[in-house]
């Protein structure tokens, strides 16, 4: 089952290299952003990546045991 191991690191990388190029740009399209502002905006793109894999590491940790 090493092989799921492999395709999680394969997408991962380019997922969040695309993720976070994609929060950069939304978050740049705000009008009127301020520091705090940005501070939320970002901190909850920072927990959200967390979220969106959550079926791809249930994948990978099915069968592990």
């Amino acid at each position: 089952m090493r092989w799921r191991h492999l395709i999680f690191l394969i997408f991962i990388i380019p997922f969040l290299v695309f993720y976070i190029t994609m929060s950069i740009i939304i978050v740049e399209w705000i009008p009127f952003s301020n520091w705090l502002l940005d501070i939320i905006f970002y901190s909850i793109f920072g927990f959200l990546w967390v979220g969106l894999l959550i079926p791809m590491i249930n994948w990978l940790a099915k069968n592990e045991s």
